[in-house]
């Protein structure tokens, strides 16, 4: 701001305003200081002048300063800068100043008097400046401000040279210092010469005009080592120039170390996992062996092919048979879960035609037990389609659960087997019994590998395993299809399998249905 001085003697104090003012950022309006009607005379006005009001100083100089009051300009404003003026004094405040192209404007003003080389030569002199664009500046700023601080990660505005133009409180705290001693600073002095040294190649890129995103471990001055997830977003002006760019950081050191320890435990889980798969297929292979002989022997003893056997004899026949066929559908059933575990059970897909592997099933399932059982009954429809499935599988789902209902349904009960199509083409194997039923508490327990209801042995006319319905549940998903499970304890129980429809094949019409015929 121009200060009040005395010209020196002979010198021509207007030319000496001229001359500083051309260089003032500020718009300057100078003035007679006599107080007419309509105000005083304008004696000069700077470039910054015109800027600001869209009148040059052509266009000003020598007319009154009514030319720039508005409707809104305040009268007792300039009441009170004429009086502070009058008396030789300052004034500072705020006045509403018309356009030349309309409009008015909101100004700062600093106004003061100048002395002329005569003691009768006094002028007066206003520094203008815009303050509503002041107002909005400083607004928006802390309006960028709050948001800045309100963001959870690090996130600062740096200009062309890597100085800091804002941060956020984040900054404070990781670095140890306020925003006011790291606003201004290179970006190295604030982070380290370390971290932005690994950081630099990502900065000119930004700087290019790319945006930026990175993660990787950085080693700070205040805040040590820290692996951070950085996103860099370039500024561009108007012409599409570069003038800056945004860091947004964010510190993930505590998910890179879960991500870590959650890797390393999978690790060793695959890996328990993998042994437990092979112990049990080697021990399945070795079991087979004495078990095939201790069943063909004790079937031998129990047909009684070299002479007839004592009674008790043919007891011990029949119930080590017996044990030795359990152990072996146990040891069938681990070896099957344990390749579906490893991810190492293959299924030779063919078209199959269902009604015969299912009657199969049924006459395997009656066999197995020498007291009557429940009869089952087999409702096929009359088109029913081919099915593309791997043929062993779909027995052994057959004969799980047919032997479920079998030894959860008494003699006078009812088992039906049921096929129709599904949602979305897709075909359903319904199998239903009216057998003890399962406790809605039990229906998940049942469903994992040695789980069984509790009081179920109770219940059934022999032990079971637990796994049968595990081991339907895993082979069916691998045909990508589904097993839904509906019981009531002392009502019996509905498992239904349902396979998609990339898997239901139209039957060619020179492939006859089998017919199915219950037993």
């Amino acid at each position: 701001m121009l200060s009040a001085e005395v010209a020196p003697p002979g010198s021509d104090m207007l030319d000496i305003v001229r001359t500083l003012s051309a260089a003032l950022g500020d718009a300057l309006v100078v003035t007679t200081s006599g107080a007419g009607a309509s105000g005083p005379d304008i004696v000069h006005a700077n470039p910054a002048f015109e800027t600001l009001t869209g009148y040059a100083a052509v266009d000003v100089v020598g007319r009154p300063t009514s030319l720039l009051w508005g409707a809104k300009t305040s009268r007792l404003t300039l009441a009170r800068l004429r009086a502070a003026l009058t008396g030789g004094g300052r004034f500072a405040g705020e006045l509403i100043i018309g356009r030349r192209h309309g409009g008015e404007c909101r100004v700062a003003v600093q106004a003061f008097c100048l002395s002329g080389p005569r003691r009768d030569e006094t002028y007066w002199a206003a520094v203008l400046t815009d303050a509503g664009q002041d107002k909005a500046a400083r607004s928006s700023n802390g309006e960028l401000q709050a948001v800045a601080d309100a963001v959870p990660v690090l996130l600062a505005d740096m200009d062309a040279d890597q100085r800091y133009l804002l941060v956020n409180r984040q900054h404070e705290a990781w670095f140890d210092a306020s925003r006011e001693d790291i606003v201004g600073k290179a970006m190295h002095e604030v982070i380290g010469y370390d971290a932005y040294m690994e950081l630099r190649p990502h900065v000119q890129a930004v700087l290019a005009g790319k945006p930026v995103e990175l993660e990787k471990e950085l080693r700070y001055k205040t805040a040590g080592a820290r692996f951070v997830r950085t996103s860099l977003i370039p500024k561009t002006n108007d012409d599409g120039g570069v003038t800056g760019f945004y860091s947004l950081t964010e510190d993930i050191s505590a998910l890179k170390r879960a991500e870590g320890a959650l890797y390393d435990a999978m690790m060793e889980s695959e890996a328990a996992s993998q042994a437990k798969s092979e112990f049990l297929t080697h021990m399945s292979h070795e079991l087979r062996t004495p078990l095939n002989a201790i069943m063909g022997f004790s079937e031998t003893m129990k047909l009684g092919m070299f002479g007839d056997l004592a009674p008790r004899y043919q007891e011990y026949a029949e119930l080590i048979y017996g044990s030795a066929d359990h152990l072996l559908d146990l040891i069938n059933g681990l070896l099957d879960l344990a390749k579906i575990e490893a991810n190492r059970f293959e299924l030779a897909e063919e078209e199959i035609d269902i009604a015969p592997v299912l009657e199969e099933a049924v006459r395997l399932t009656r066999a197995r037990r020498d007291t009557d059982c429940a009869p089952i009954a087999i409702d096929l429809p009359a088109d029913l389609p081919l099915l593309y499935a791997d043929r062993r599988s779909l027995r052994q789902m057959f004969l799980n659960l047919l032997s479920n209902a079998v030894k959860f349904t008494p003699g006078d009960g009812r088992i039906a087997v049921e096929i129709d199509g599904g949602p979305m083409g897709s075909l359903r194997v319904r199998i239903s019994d009216t057998g003890v039923g399962i406790a809605p508490e039990n229906l998940e327990t049942v469903m994992e590998p040695f789980g069984q209801a509790a009081g179920a042995e109770r219940l059934s006319l022999e032990a079971g395993t637990g796994l049968g319905l595990p081991l339907v549940k895993s082979l069916v998903e691998l045909h990508g299809g589904g097993l839904a499970l509906d019981s009531e304890l002392g009502a019996g129980t509905t498992v239904t399998l349902t396979f998609p429809a990339n898997r239901v094949h139209a039957r060619a019409a020179d492939r006859p249905r089998h017919a199915a015929t219950a037993t």
